[in-house]
């Protein structure tokens, strides 16, 4: 899906759910959190993969679902199961 995103021009980004729970950290820890956020709301398809793989801190939780919850019914947003038929 997002191979054909990037066919069609639109603009995506792949991360594992590590990876951007940690960039989310580390900008909130600089101040530049709302930086981030900005760059990725300019993102057509966000994806985040390996979502179930592992825990993450309460304030590490709390802004991945703040980058979900800022694109609902305003960006696309996926998160592969993981499982491959």
């Amino acid at each position: 899906m997002g191979l054909a995103a990037c066919r069609e021009g639109r603009r995506t980004k792949f991360f594992t759910a590590a990876s951007l729970v940690n960039q989310l950290e580390e900008a909130n820890k600089k101040f530049c959190l709302d930086q981030l956020l900005k760059r990725l709301d300019k993102i057509d398809l966000l994806i985040v993969d390996e979502l179930g793989y592992l825990s993450f801190s309460r304030s590490g939780a709390e802004l991945l679902f703040q980058v979900f919850a800022d694109r609902y019914e305003r960006r696309s947003l996926l998160c592969p199961s993981g499982k491959r038929a």
